[in-house]
């Protein structure tokens, strides 16, 4: 349930209500109602990237505005460098799995 997960990592639970149902809603996780209800993983974490958490709750992980689905302004000297980071730290992010991790 959110207030003990919200008590064991010592966060607001309206916080934490507002990162779960980003969570849900990219379907990484999905909740059970009732008295033994909660949160739960929908796959093995295994099969769940740090990238893919983090692109949920980072708006997409984009580290300047001219990266993504934003236009840029034509000519830009650095857009191609900032393409490259940002590609290099979505794919080391995807090497890493939730399981690795615990």
């Amino acid at each position: 349930p959110i207030t003990k997960i919200a008590k064991e990592l010592n966060i607001s639970g309206d916080y934490l209500e507002q990162l779960l149902r980003l969570l849900k809603k990219a379907n990484i996780i999905f909740t059970t109602r009732g008295a033994q209800g909660g949160y739960q993983l929908s796959k093995d974490p295994s099969e769940i990237t740090v990238g893919e958490v983090m692109r949920v709750l980072e708006d997409g992980l984009q580290i300047v505005d001219c990266v993504g689905s934003k236009p840029c302004m034509k000519g830009c000297p650095t857009k191609d460098i900032w393409e490259k980071v940002y590609l290099a730290i979505n794919e080391t992010l995807d090497k890493i799995t939730l399981g690795d991790m615990i």
